[in-house]
C-alpha cells in the first residue's frame, strides 16, 4: 500500500510540474517577455514528449520497480536545479 501512495503522490506532482509553465504564463511573460516563454513553452513539451518515449522503452524493457525510483531522483533534481 505504501508504494502505491508513493507512485500515486509521484504521478501527482509529475502532472503538477508538468502543468506549472500553462499556469505561471502572465508571471513569466511579465518576468522574461513573450519571446522567451514561447521557447521555453515550447522546448519544456518537446522534451517532454521526447523522454516520454525513453521513459516507455525503459518501462517495457525493465519494469516499473527496476526504473520508478531514479526518474523520482532525476525529477527532483531538474525541480531544484529550475527552483
Amino acid at each position: 500500500v505504501l508504494a502505491w501512495f508513493l507512485c500515486a503522490l509521484f504521478y501527482f506532482y509529475q502532472y503538477a510540474i508538468r502543468s506549472a509553465p500553462g499556469i505561471m504564463q502572465h508571471e513569466l511573460t511579465a518576468a522574461w517577455g513573450s519571446s522567451h516563454l514561447g521557447l521555453m513553452i515550447a522546448s519544456y513539451y518537446i522534451v517532454y514528449a521526447l523522454m516520454a518515449l525513453v521513459v516507455g522503452v525503459l518501462l517495457d524493457r525493465y519494469g516499473a520497480h527496476a526504473i520508478f525510483p531514479s526518474f523520482i531522483v532525476i525529477t527532483a533534481v531538474g525541480c531544484l536545479i529550475f527552483a
